[in-house]
């Protein structure tokens, strides 16, 4: 999951605001997945053998959405964004 997010940041956000302090340093993977650990509760995968996406849903909020950049446009945002709603009645981002 925090690869997932790591890439997605600087492949999405980088180009934007071009920080490398914050991209390519603070911004790391073993960072990430301690924050992870701690939420664990609140985070739920896309996995068909392979973790594909993940979101964090906190309360009827949703605190984060990331999809593997390569799987994009493969559905897989839409079924955890309907999961969200579905089972834990997520009505905002």
């Amino acid at each position: 999951m925090a690869e997932i997010q790591v890439f997605n940041y600087r492949l999405f956000f980088y180009p934007i605001f071009k920080c490398d302090e914050y991209y390519f340093d603070e911004l790391q993977v073993p960072a990430l997945m301690k924050e992870y650990e701690a939420a664990i509760d609140s985070l739920y995968v896309y996995d068909d053998g392979v973790v594909k996406g993940f979101i964090k849903i906190e309360g009827t909020y949703i605190a984060r959405l990331f999809v593997e950049p390569v799987l994009q446009n493969c559905s897989i945002g839409s079924q955890l964004l309907e999961y969200a709603t579905k089972e834990h009645n997520a009505d905002h981002l």
